[in-house]
C-alpha cells in the first residue's frame, strides 16, 4: 500500500529549510531500541531544525534524519495518511521533553520503514503524529477511515482531503465495525 516517494536530495535540503544535520547515529534498526542517545539526537533535530524551518508542515524520515520532498512533483496517486492513537498536539512548539517522551514511546513503529513523523500547524500550535504514505486515494480513504483521521494529505495537490466512508466495489459502504474485524 505504500507509494514511492521520489527525492532528490537537493529537493530534501530545501523542504528541510536548506539544511542537512549529519546525526552521529543515523539507521534505528542498529539502535537498541530505548537507547536515549538516538532519541535525543533525534529529538533535538526536529526541535532544532526541521520544525522552526518548516511552518506549513513536513514529512520526516527519522531512519535517515530528513525529511520527504513531498510537492507538486509528487507522483500524483500519493497521499499521506495518519496512523492512529500516535498524534502529539501542542498549544505551540513543543518542548525537547516532551518531543523526547512522544518518540521513545513511539520507538518501535519510528523504526519502521515507511513510517514517517509528519507535523503541521493545528489550530495556533502543531501537531506531530506517524504518517505513512498511500498509493491511490481510495487505498488513502479507507486507511484514513479506519484509522479514525479526519482528513488525508494529497501532496500534488497541497490540499488536505475529507476523510469519507470506503465504497466497496459493489457500491456499497463500508462501515468501520465490519473494517475493525
Amino acid at each position: 500500500m505504500q507509494a514511492n516517494a521520489t527525492s532528490k536530495p537537493s529537493e530534501c535540503l530545501v523542504s528541510c529549510g536548506g539544511q542537512i544535520v549529519q546525526p552521529t547515529i543515523t539507521y534505528c534498526e542498529k539502535t537498541p531500541a530505548g537507547d536515549q542517545g538516538w532519541v535525543s539526537q533525534l529529538t533535538h533535530i526536529i526541535s532544532n531544525h526541521v520544525i522552526p524551518q518548516n511552518h506549513a508542515g513536513f514529512t520526516f524520515d527519522p531512519r535517515l534524519n530528513q525529511c520527504l520532498a513531498l510537492g507538486p512533483n509528487t507522483n500524483p496517486e500519493t497521499y499521506v495518511v495518519s496512523i492512529a492513537g500516535h498524534e502529539l498536539k501542542s498549544p505551540g512548539t513543543p518542548t525537547e521533553l516532551d518531543l523526547s517522551r512522544w518518540i521513545l514511546e513511539r520507538l518501535e513503529l519510528l523504526c519502521r520503514e515507511g513510517n514517517y513523523i509528519g507535523g503541521w500547524p493545528h489550530h495556533g500550535g502543531l501537531c506531530l503524529d506517524i504518517s505513512v504514505l498511500i498509493r491511490g486515494k481510495a487505498a488513502a480513504m479507507t486507511f484514513g477511515w479506519a484509522n479514525r483521521q479526519e482528513a488525508i494529505y494529497h501532496p500534488a495537490s497541497g490540499r488536505s482531503l475529507k476523510v469519507s466512508m470506503p465504497i466497496d466495489a459493489d457500491g456499497s459502504s463500508k462501515r468501520r465495525s465490519t473494517m475493525e474485524k
